[in-house]
């Protein structure tokens, strides 16, 4: 049995089939290859409640900004930094206190803003159904909210088993 000897040609000829077989397996399995993504246009859209919602959250932005302006014209006044050029206020700014005093100015002026309150609203009102809703009433005084067990107490277990054993002896 005489093994036959492949001569260089058929080799390489061999590995060049290999790696076409290669390629065309991983074109096909590569759908971005195959298939091209279609471009298009950007058009504006026609939903009326997008574009509301767009405006408002714009408008919300627009109020957050200035409230930020006002609180650092605010903060100039007081410690006389209204010559201060753009870059010397932003390194006065940054230091440990003075960051921290015109945060809690930003923090003060949007608090009374009507944005802040708004959401204070929403989220109070949201607590207080998740709250009423997690917690069963208490039968003892009407209107009074208390968390009662989710299983009975040893007392009932007890009442609960001796009427079960009175009624199957009656």
């Amino acid at each position: 049995m005489e093994k036959e000897m492949l001569n260089d040609e058929e080799i390489v000829q061999m590995i060049q089939e290999w790696w076409i077989r290669e390629k065309e397996k991983e074109a096909s399995d590569n759908y971005r290859a195959n298939k091209k993504v279609e471009y298009v246009p950007y058009r504006e859209s026609t939903n009326a409640s997008v574009k509301e919602k767009f405006n408002e959250v714009r408008d919300k932005l627009e109020e957050l900004e200035n409230i930020n302006m006002d609180a650092l014209q605010e903060v100039k006044l007081e410690n006389g930094l209204e010559a201060m050029g753009h870059l010397d206020f932003k390194n006065w700014a940054l230091e440990t206190n003075n960051f921290l005093m015109l945060s809690k100015r930003v923090i003060s002026k949007a608090e009374q803003n009507a944005i802040f309150r708004e959401y204070l609203a929403l989220n109070d009102d949201f607590t207080k159904r998740l709250k009423d809703e997690n917690r069963k009433t208490d039968e003892k005084e009407i209107g009074e909210k208390r968390p009662t067990l989710e299983s009975p107490s040893p007392k009932e277990l007890k009442e609960e088993a001796t009427k079960k054993v009175r009624g199957e002896y009656k």
